[in-house]
């Protein structure tokens, strides 16, 4: 006998989340991870960047460790490469007002004052 396997959805009644520290199954729905927050580390510096929130809608926050150590800039551009906001991040933890912004996916780009940069979905609502 050949194994086979049958998939299918007649909808759902109820939904059922188990889980522990290690995985997450929830019966029913596919689902993609959620964008809460990413975190950048940077070898050459050992500084750790956090983007928060992700989606976001009025404003964003980019926290860095040791900040006063080197100097950052921010570009954001959309999905072709416009660049749609830039400027330089001065505190440990910059706040970018987005309210201007129309709901989209964009890129994020954290440079370091040597050239090292991170990209970064980020994600209107």
């Amino acid at each position: 006998m050949t194994d086979r396997n049958i998939c299918w959805t007649l909808g759902e009644a109820f939904v059922i989340t188990l889980g522990n520290s290690e995985i997450v199954l929830t019966q029913g729905f596919q689902q993609t991870p959620p964008l809460v927050n990413n975190t950048v580390e940077n070898a050459d510096y050992k500084c750790r960047v956090s983007v928060f929130p992700n989606p976001f809608s009025d404003h964003l926050r980019i926290s860095m460790e040791k900040a006063e150590q080197h100097s950052y800039t921010y570009r954001i551009t959309n999905m072709y490469g416009t660049v749609i906001k830039q400027g330089e991040l001065t505190d440990d933890v910059c706040e970018i007002p987005t309210s201007s912004l129309p709901a989209a996916v964009y890129i994020l780009n954290i440079e370091t004052d040597n050239g090292n940069s991170k990209k970064v979905k980020i994600i209107k609502y």
